[in-house]
This record gives structure tokens, C-alpha cells and sequence, in this order.
């Protein structure tokens, strides 16, 4: 660690401060974020610059030498990232963050996002626990269309898969992880109590289990490991298994005159979901067009969805609106007694 006199330090203060604020001019969208040394100093204590920075959404694949201009400029300087300061360093030959998001940077609507990302996930724990609770009260799931839980669990853990490979935030995609849980155990509910669980399901979770540690486990230099076009491809896919998975539910409800046993609970949550992760993806995954293409499908489909069971369960069945969604809580209490 290089160690600096009160007058080395002063030099090394107001050449460094000056370059790195001439690199950055005129601003890019990309780098515009990185804080001018001289402004952000907090204290020296025994020789080390600790600069009042704090870095939270610094991923790996940011690390690029991509600014010839900027490399050159701190070519003899590195940011060590720490949770509460970045330390100055005289290292050589380092990479220099091409996108840095800093907790003074964040504007109000990331804050509103990382918020929303967090509650999200939280309350997709009712998305399709009321679907499971509804099973296993009424110990039948003829009104479940077994492939529809086979495609969502398949297009669910193709999003978690691009989203992490993609170095996202977990607040950008939480609630994906937790509904393909719920998935899989509403696949699994609906299986036994359709009395499908015979060779060929056991087969085809055995090959899912399969090629989920292959995709997220594989070394990113192996040969035999996915690629980052087959990944996305992966997304692109995940998006029409969604659109797929749905299509049976509103073409047997539509066929049965009957708002069957889909929770419209579930399909509301999945409307308001949607909307949400359109706003969120914005913010915090850089707007990337395949999750606001699966994101944009897959609020269409519900929105269908909860139509098709607001319009059959009142006007078909006779049920009020009320009651329509009540009826979930009551098999919830049900199940409690």
C-alpha cells in the first residue's frame, strides 16, 4: 500500500482530482456517476485516502477497460470497493468501473424501485398460494391444466437464470424466484392429485433439475457451458412458455362457460406484478428489452385471465364480485381448521 507525505499527497491530490475530472468531459451516460475525487474526501487516516463514497450496485461484469482515455489517467491508482469507503491504492494495469451506481446517486424513482422490487417479492408469496391452499382443501385439481404449471415453472426458471447470469440485482427479479418455488409445488399438488406422478413427470423434473445447475453452475469459461446468446435465447423462450402456459387456462374456462379453480386472487396479484416489474425494470435493469417483453406478455395474459374469471364467476355463476375473491381467504381458514 503506497503511503503518502502531507506534501506528496497534496501534489498527488490536485493532479489526480484534475484528471479524472478532464477524463470525464465531456460526461458519458455510463460514467458520468463516478464521483470527483476532491469533492468526496472524508479523512486520511495513517496514509490511506478514504474517500465519502459509498458503492452498492457495483457488479462484476462492470468491471471493464473499456475508457482507454480513463485507464490511462489512473493508471497508477485502483479503487479497492469496501462497504463503507473506497481506499486508494497504487496499483498497476487495473480495470476501471465503466458503470458505477452510488447510494448519493440514486435518483428517487431507484429508490421507489429497489422498495418496490423488495415488496414484490414478498407478496408474490401469495401468488399462487392460494391455488395450492385450494387443492389441498378440496383434494382435487381437475379444474388445472397440468401443462400450464409444467411451462410456467420452465419460462419462471429461465427469468431467474437471465436475470442472474446478468448480474441484475435480486430487488429486480425477487419475486421470480419465489413463485417458481410455489410453481413447483403447485405442479407437484396438481400431478398427484390428477394421478400423473408416474415415470414420465419424475423424468422430466429430473432433466429440469438438470439443465437449471447446468445453466447457473457452469464455468463461464467452459466450452460446455451456456452461451450468453443462448441464455438470452433462454429469456426469449421463457417469454413464449408464459404466453403458453395461459393459453390452456383461458381456452378451458372459455370452453367450460366457468371461472374454474384459477385464483382470481393470483391473476390480480399477477396484473398488479407485472405493472410493477415494467417500472422496476426500467430503473434497475437498465430497461432491458427481453424482460420488458416477457413482463409486457405476461400482463396481457393475466389481465385476460382475470376477466375471463370476473365475467364468468359473476355473470355465469352468479357469484358476486365480492365473493369472487373472498373465496380464497375462506379456503385459507378452511385449511387453518
Amino acid at each position: 500500500m503506497h503511503r503518502f507525505t502531507a506534501r506528496s499527497l497534496l501534489s498527488f491530490l490536485f493532479m489526480e482530482s484534475s484528471l479524472v475530472v478532464d477524463a470525464f468531459a465531456p460526461p458519458s451516460p455510463s460514467l458520468s456517476t463516478l464521483p470527483s475525487l476532491q469533492n468526496h474526501i472524508l479523512l486520511i487516516d495513517d496514509g490511506i485516502l478514504h474517500f465519502n463514497s459509498r458503492f452498492t450496485n457495483v457488479n462484476p461484469p462492470s468491471l471493464l477497460n473499456t475508457n482507454p482515455c480513463l485507464h490511462s489517467t489512473l493508471q497508477q491508482s485502483a479503487f479497492l470497493f469496501h462497504p463503507s469507503s473506497i481506499i486508494l491504492s497504487a496499483i498497476d494495469n487495473i480495470d476501471i468501473v465503466d458503470t458505477i451506481g452510488t447510494s448519493s446517486s440514486l435518483d428517487p424513482l431507484q429508490s421507489i424501485a429497489q422498495i418496490l422490487g423488495y415488496f414484490i417479492g414478498v407478496a408474490s408469496l401469495l401468488l399462487y398460494t392460494p391455488i395450492a391452499v385450494r387443492i389441498l382443501r378440496t383434494k382435487s385439481a381437475n379444474g388445472l391444466v397440468l401443462s400450464t404449471w409444467w411451462l410456467k415453472l420452465s419460462a419462471f426458471t429461465c427469468t431467474d437464470v437471465y436475470n442472474i447470469k446478468n448480474g441484475f440485482p435480486i430487488e429486480a427479479f425477487s419475486e421470480t424466484v419465489v413463485i417458481t418455488v410455489e410453481a413447483a409445488v403447485v405442479l407437484g399438488l396438481v400431478a398427484y392429485y390428477q394421478k400423473k406422478l408416474n415415470g414420465g413427470t419424475f423424468g422430466l423434473m429430473g432433466m429440469y433439475v438438470a439443465l437449471t445447475v447446468w445453466a447457473l453452475f457452469s464455468p463461464e469459461d467452459a466450452s460446455w457451458g451456456p452461451t450468453e446468446e443462448g441464455i438470452a435465447l433462454a429469456q426469449v423462450a421463457a417469454t413464449v412458455m408464459n404466453a403458453s402456459a395461459l393459453v390452456p387456462q383461458l381456452a378451458q374456462n372459455f370452453q367450460r362457460k366457468s371461472s374454474g379453480d384459477y385464483s382470481p386472487i393470483s391473476a390480480a396479484l399477477g396484473v398488479g406484478g407485472c405493472t410493477i416489474r415494467l417500472f422496476t425494470t426500467f430503473e434497475l435493469a437498465n430497461g432491458d428489452p427481453l424482460l420488458l417483453l416477457n413482463y409486457g406478455v405476461a400482463l396481457v395474459l393475466n389481465v385476460s385471465v382475470l376477466s375471463q374469471l370476473v365475467y364468468y364467476g359473476t355473470q355465469t355463476e352468479g357469484t358476486s364480485l365480492s365473493s369472487l375473491f373472498v373465496r380464497d381467504v375462506k379456503s385459507a381458514k378452511a385449511m387453518g381448521k
